[in-house]
C-alpha cells in the first residue's frame, strides 16, 4: 500500500527591492507568465525572460516593471 500527497500551488508574492524593481516569490516548480491585460484570452500569456533563483523548493525572480499594469503567475 502507498499513499499520494499532492500540494495545492502556492501563491506568488511580490515583494519591492528598490524603487525599479520587485522580486517574485514561490514555493515549488513553475514559471513566470506576464501580462498586461487580464480581459483577453488565455494565450495572451507570456513567459517572463528572467533568471530563476532556487533555494531548496523556494523560487524567486526578480522584475523591473515598466510603466504599464503587469500581472504575473506561476504556470
Amino acid at each position: 500500500m502507498f499513499s499520494v500527497v499532492v500540494n495545492p500551488p502556492s501563491g506568488l508574492e511580490s515583494v519591492p527591492q528598490n524603487p525599479d524593481e520587485i522580486e517574485l516569490q514561490w514555493i515549488g516548480e513553475g514559471d513566470i507568465e506576464q501580462t498586461t491585460d487580464l480581459s483577453t484570452p488565455e494565450d495572451r500569456w507570456d513567459t517572463q525572460s528572467g533568471t530563476i533563483l532556487s533555494n531548496g523548493n523556494q523560487r524567486s525572480m526578480l522584475v523591473r516593471p515598466d510603466a504599464d499594469n503587469r500581472f504575473f503567475r506561476v504556470a
